[in-house]
């Protein structure tokens, strides 16, 4: 068995330093996604659930005897006021029933709101609100 010159061994030594610097640097950039993903993408999507959820629970709360004063479901146009941005998707599902969606791209996530209405006209106000998480590269 031949012994390694000290050229061989200089040469290998240079290649898996230079194959741990690939790997410490892909490291990084994958903790940096991810870094990314939750703390700017999900925690928008999360801020914007708050406030929808924080509307849907006042059509919840207990209502007062007088009719009158029963809280109003918010419409469309008020809920894109509230969240300052504009629907990437909208689908109207049956005349009665309309389906938004709102989407924070991630690095490796996309987070949606999808927002429904029911009702038709100026009369369609909020009936449910759903988060989700999908893997950006899935088909």
């Amino acid at each position: 068995m031949a012994a390694a010159t000290p050229s061989t061994a200089n040469k290998a030594r240079k290649q898996s330093a230079a194959i741990r610097i690939i790997l410490l640097v892909l490291l990084a950039a994958l903790l940096l996604g991810l870094g990314y993903d939750y703390l700017v993408a999900r925690r928008g999507r999360d801020s914007a659930l708050q406030k929808v959820q924080a509307e849907f629970d006042q059509l919840e709360a207990e209502p007062d005897a007088d009719i009158a004063t029963l809280p109003v479901a918010p419409s469309p146009e008020q809920l894109r006021q509230l969240l300052g941005i504009q629907p990437d998707h909208q689908q109207e599902v049956t005349p009665f029933q309309l389906v938004e969606t709102y989407t924070w791209e991630g690095i490796f996530w996309r987070y949606d709101l999808l927002i429904e209405y029911t009702g038709r006209g100026r009369g369609r106000g909020l009936h449910s609100v759903e988060a989700q998480n999908r893997f950006r590269f899935a088909p």
